[in-house]
């Protein structure tokens, strides 16, 4: 009997170990697909417990994948870096951990795209970092199109230290019945460089939890829905300019986009010229606030509601201004609708809906 116990307890530790898989780190050193041993310099494929480091190199996914952590960046790389997700949805991809993209300071551009129903499951935060010492114009972008679905249960996060001042195109852009989904807070921070833009276009939609929006410095923070797309934020919305030298923009265009914002908004600019825009634009475009809408501007010239061209702006609580002033401006049919279930007040006055 004694015999037995010993050999059952050897054998269940050898299994015990022999299942325990050392995590390892894995560089891509050519272009080329995820399963394919020569795209890596640990000549293997990269499994659930290891980190992957994609610098200078495409690789293309159109299988199922697990991995740890997932970094894409330009720090060393001598070319484009990107990673590009495809397939039917039954190509998932897994990270158990963070993801990072980073726009180091060469003018190479850094990319994850996903196309024709893939899906990315990030079990940790999303972070995208452009460097404080970033010169260049080179893009970094999280792009979905044709289907594809991000789900990130922790943090959105992006640092926008820096940029060259051509870079323009739409940092984090949806098309084609996309979904972007966060269940954590959504963090956009710019200190210097040229343009922030989230974009959903093409019946997408991007769902957060909350959304904090800073502009310390640099031109512009854009933040769009259009053509039949929605933006959903069950939480608070927080946006303050200290810096941004142009704008601060939250908008819905031609044809039909939606922001819908929950919980209350609070709109402010710190000094005079540091614009804040909310704005709709355009037939069926339209932005509802379930709650109250704060605003706090330091002039006349900082802080705009903007209903415009047949669209709508929803207060469910009430306008509150922290100083004297915030512009509501309504041209060519716009319109700005008390659709609270109570008693709604505006500086100076009382409404029933």
């Amino acid at each position: 009997m004694k015999k037995t116990t010993t050999l059952f307890l050897f054998l269940a530790l050898n299994l015990l170990f022999a299942n325990i898989v050392e995590a390892a780190v894995f560089n891509a050193v050519s272009n080329g697909f995820w399963h394919a041993n020569t795209t890596w310099d640990q000549n293997s494929i990269p499994g659930p417990n290891d980190t992957v480091i994609i610098d200078g190199h495409k690789v293309t996914v159109e299988s199922p994948v697990t991995i740890a952590i997932l970094k894409v960046t330009n720090e060393f790389g001598p070319a484009e870096s990107e990673l590009l997700i495809r397939g039917t949805n039954s190509v998932v991809f897994t990270v158990t951990g963070n993801v990072y993209l980073i726009a180091d300071n060469q003018d190479i551009n850094v990319g994850l795209l996903l196309r024709d129903q893939a899906i990315l499951n990030v079990s940790g935060n999303l972070n995208m970092v452009r460097v404080a010492n970033n010169v260049w114009d080179s893009r970094l972008r999280l792009h979905l199109h044709e289907d594809t679905e991000v789900h990130v249960t922790g943090q959105l996060n992006f640092d926008y230290k820096s940029s060259g001042q051509g870079e323009t195109e739409d940092d984090i852009y949806l098309s084609q019945r996309s979904t972007l989904n966060v269940n954590g807070t959504t963090t956009l921070i710019m200190n210097d460089g040229n343009s922030l833009g989230v974009a959903a276009y093409d019946s997408s939609k991007i769902n957060l939890d909350s959304l904090v929006i800073q502009g310390n410095g640099g031109k512009e923070i854009i933040l769009t829905a259009t053509q039949e797309s929605i933006i959903n934020i069950n939480s608070d919305v927080i946006v303050t300019n200290n810096g941004s030298s142009d704008q601060i923009k939250l908008n819905t265009g031609y044809g039909g986009g939606k922001i819908l914002m929950n919980k209350s908004v609070s709109l402010a600019s710190t000094e005079p010229n540091r614009k804040i825009i909310l704005e709709t634009d355009g037939p069926g475009s339209n932005i509802e606030i379930k709650t109250d809408l704060t605003l706090s501007a330091e002039s006349d010239s900082t802080l705009y509601v903007q209903m415009l061209n047949n669209s709508s702006v929803y207060l469910g609580g009430n306008l509150i201004r922290t100083t004297e002033f915030g512009n509501l401006i309504s041209k060519d049919g716009g319109q700005l609708i008390f659709n609270g279930s109570g008693q709604q007040s505006i500086p100076g006055s009382t409404t029933n809906s």
